[in-house]
């Protein structure tokens, strides 16, 4: 899947699981700079919710994700998508 940020800052972390149990980071420690998109496989089967953290702590989730239906995850200023 490819995820893209399209918002003005930084996405450091990014987690697909279910609420308080995320597991790793799917951007393994290396952040995303606004403007940019990198692809990542996300464990396990859909219905998880997503999750990007920026670098000033904001999160923002995307719940009932299903990766088989969606090809693309965009991170923007006033939220996140599945397209």
């Amino acid at each position: 899947m490819e995820v893209a940020n399209v918002a003005a800052r930084p996405v450091e972390q990014l987690y697909y699981g279910a609420p308080g149990a995320w597991g790793e980071d799917l951007l393994g420690g290396v952040g995303m700079a606004p403007g940019t998109a990198r692809p990542v496989v996300l464990p396990g089967v859909g219905g998880y919710t997503l999750r990007a953290v920026w670098t000033d702590g904001r999160a923002i989730e995307l719940g009932g994700l299903d990766p088989c239906r969606n090809s693309r995850i965009v991170m923007a200023e006033g939220g996140i998508r599945a397209d």
